[in-house]
């Protein structure tokens, strides 16, 4: 018969079983108390905040001020801060002015489209519907994205013995509900969309590795160049999504030096596939810099077109960014800008250790001669080589992780690394094997524990940006 101590102990090992039995339903919990939490805190922000502009906006756009004290109507006006005016009123109204330019085109023409849906249904109060379509696409891309983050991280995972795959998945889409971005995963901001657009692309990109495996190359090509549209379109959305290219650069050039060194040409229906992918990225990021172009430099006489148009690479959005923003090589390395920095150093200090921790974290076990030959290693050896795929892949994330982390310190405005990051998986995955790792130790309770400093960050770090967003105040 067990003891009330055996009893009290086995409880937390029960209530883990009984969440990971249903994990997208525990998912779904945590995630709506999670946001019910945010946007209390956000609707509570008292005022109209520190900055009049989202007031004069919505007025000017005939939302009246009784619906503005409404509740969705508070939380309209505390969710339409910073970089949501833009997004909101480009989805209105167009590109109109040339600085707009640095806001996503992707994220504004699908922003623009669900407002014509909610018009055409009648629903949504005049002026402000295009806010509201950023708001639900931001809730229901986000809670997808944590349900694509949970199926990529068994996928790549599986073949780990070492982890528990099952709790490795769960965990890493838990942070990534209470991730730093905070807000900017409620509010009308590329985030969210271009999580769930970059997860889904890594998630595909993953089946097409067990296509490759299982002998079925059709499937694999498939999926290959769906990854590369979905990549293509994160990078409409932001312009950082571009660095998922690299996979598909680094697989055509492995691929292509393959079939030079063994003149293998069965694998050249792969190289083609990846070569699609690869266009399919370019193409999201050309499309808006073409329409641009279009736009201010072709329909111009050459003495009015603006500088950038006879720049070698004509790109709107690069002179947006460095001639409206200031965006550059340590052009945000100013001494007044050093609580910024101070701000994103917790994450990127989190992006560059998990990026080194991912090159080393799938052990490649030795075998001996005799193992070899022995039909049981042969099927060890399938696995093998299916995790030694799934390792490559997962050394590809850590690379554009660390580039982006090294971007962001050198050139982006720093602290924005805390909201870029909620789409990028590997630190995700680093904290929740030190989680796992952790809770096993003699020291997972004490309070200098790493995993739980880093997790108490987190959640402090979301709400207080979350009451100083909603007010209309820094950092954004």
């Amino acid at each position: 018969m067990p003891t009330p101590h055996s009893q009290k102990k086995s409880f937390p090992d029960s209530y883990i079983t009984r969440i990971l039995s249903n994990p997208k339903t525990s998912l779904a919990v945590i995630f709506i108390a999670w946001k019910v939490l945010l946007l209390a805190v956000a609707i509570s922000s008292p005022g109209p905040g520190y900055d009049t502009s989202t007031t004069l906006i919505l007025s000017a756009n005939d939302l009246t001020e009784t619906a503005k004290e409404t509740l969705p109507g508070r939380l309209v006006t505390r969710l339409l801060r910073w970089d949501a005016i833009y997004f909101t009123q480009i989805a209105q109204r167009g590109y109109l002015l040339e600085q707009e330019w640095a806001f996503g085109w992707g994220f504004t023409r699908f922003l623009g489209w669900i407002g014509k849906g909610i018009n055409a249904l009648g629903l949504g109060e005049p002026g402000s519907v295009e806010a509201v379509a950023g708001i639900l696409a931001a809730h229901t891309s986000h809670f997808l994205s944590v349900l694509v983050l949970y199926d990529v991280s068994e996928i790549v995972f599986q073949t780990q013995y070492e982890l528990p795959v099952s709790k490795i998945a769960f965990i890493s889409a838990v942070l990534h509900i209470v991730t730093p971005a905070g807000m900017f995963l409620s509010a009308p901001f590329t985030e969210s969309l271009f999580s769930l657009l970059q997860f889904s692309a890594f998630s595909v990109y993953a089946r097409s590795i067990q296509a490759d495996e299982q002998d079925t190359p059709v499937l694999r090509d498939i999926l290959i160049i769906a990854s590369g549209l979905l990549t293509g379109l994160a990078t409409t959305v932001r312009s950082n999504g571009i660095l998922g290219g690299l996979i598909f650069a680094y697989d055509a050039f492995v691929i292509a030096l393959r079939i030079f060194e063994t003149q293998d040409f069965m694998i050249l229906p792969k190289l083609v596939a990846t070569g699609y992918a690869g266009l399919l990225v370019a193409l999201g990021a050309a499309t808006p810099q073409f329409l641009a172009y279009l736009e201010y430099c072709s329909q111009v006489p050459a003495e009015e077109a603006r500088p950038w148009c006879k720049k070698l690479v004509p790109s709107i959005y690069l002179w947006a960014q460095s001639y409206y923003w200031d965006v550059g090589f340590l052009r945000y390395w100013t001494l007044s800008n050093i609580p910024l920095f101070a701000l994103a150093a917790p994450m990127l200090s989190l992006m560059a250790y998990s990026s080194i921790w991912g090159w080393t974290v799938f052990v490649e076990p030795a075998q001996s001669g005799t193992d070899r030959k022995s039909g049981e290693a042969a099927l060890q050896s399938n696995n093998e080589h299916l995790k030694a795929k799934m390792h490559h892949f997962l050394r590809n994330l850590c690379a554009i992780q660390m580039i982006l982390a090294i971007l962001a310190l050198s050139s982006y405005h720093v602290q924005i690394i805390t909201r870029l990051s909620s789409g990028y998986p590997v630190w995700y995955w680093w904290l929740s094997s030190a989680i796992i790792h952790n809770s096993k130790s003699e020291t997972a309770k004490a309070w200098w524990n790493s995993p739980t400093i880093i997790i108490r960050w987190m959640i402090i770090y979301a709400m207080i940006q979350g009451g100083l967003f909603a007010a209309f105040l820094p950092p954004a």
